[in-house]
Formats: C-alpha cells, sequence, structure tokens
C-alpha cells in the first residue's frame, strides 16, 4: 500500500502530477464555436538516466458538447500514455 506520512517534508521520489486542460472549439471547417472539453490526469516520472525519464500518465476526457464529434455522439474517455522525456 501506499505509506507516506502528509507531514514528512522529505520530498518523495515519485511524486504524482496533477494536470487538466479546458479546450475551446474556434469553429473550423464551419463546426460551432463552442466549449469542447475538459481533461483531468494523474502522472509521475520515473528518472531512467540523469537526462532520460520513463513519463506514465492515466488521463479523463469529458466532452461537452457532441456537434464537434465527427460520429455525433457525446462521448467520455478514459486513457493511459506513456512518453519519454530527453532534458539537452
Amino acid at each position: 500500500g501506499f505509506d507516506h506520512d502528509p507531514f514528512d517534508l522529505e520530498p518523495m521520489p515519485n511524486p504524482v502530477k496533477f494536470s487538466s486542460e479546458l479546450a475551446y472549439y474556434d469553429g473550423l471547417l464551419g463546426r460551432p464555436s463552442v466549449w469542447a472539453y475538459s481533461t483531468f490526469g494523474l502522472s509521475s516520472k520515473f528518472n531512467v538516466t540523469e537526462d532520460l525519464a520513463l513519463v506514465p500518465g492515466v488521463y479523463y476526457q469529458i466532452t461537452f458538447d457532441d456537434e464537434i464529434l465527427r460520429d455525433g455522439k457525446d462521448e467520455n474517455v478514459l486513457y493511459a500514455m506513456v512518453s519519454m522525456k530527453y532534458a539537452f
């Protein structure tokens, strides 16, 4: 399990990062101008080398308006992603 004292000021080795995004769709190709979606996510970073890191994450996207989707269905999506970050 997760065993971390919230009052311990020593940083966690791999902290979890919360992210969010709110997107406005500006009517490209004749589509309506609307607030399109919001995405919320949790990710962490694992150093592979000094300059290279593996970054897994889990995200949830809430679609606000079904008119911007090509198939016309309102969909909320849960997805996972793994990326690599290189510092130079």
